[in-house]
């Protein structure tokens, strides 16, 4: 599809779609490699989420880092990079 204006839902107006594009596959791929980095033994999602973000956020921000990090860690068990596994009423991720 030829794209030629982008009107995004915050940010400046923009015509270059693949730069763009390129420019968040770079970011979620440091994104990525960042979670992983901070899986330590066994984590829930709250654990690895703080680890990544200020913990003085309010709380939308940290509910809103919470669903970001669960993304993060269901692509990660879906690569096989993690195992995830229930504990009780938590999921648990670990590094292989």
């Amino acid at each position: 599809m030829k794209i030629s204006l982008v009107l995004p839902g915050h940010g400046p107006i923009f015509t270059d779609v693949q730069e763009r594009i390129t420019e968040l596959l770079h970011h979620y791929e440091e994104r990525i490699g960042f979670v992983l980095e901070h899986i330590t033994g066994e984590m829930n999602a709250y654990e690895v989420s703080q680890s990544l973000f200020p913990v003085d956020s309010s709380v939308f921000d940290q509910w809103i880092a919470i669903g970001e990090t669960n993304a993060y860690l269901r692509y990660l068990a879906s690569i096989g990079e993690i195992s995830v596994y229930k504990k009780g009423k938590q999921f648990k991720y670990v590094r292989m």
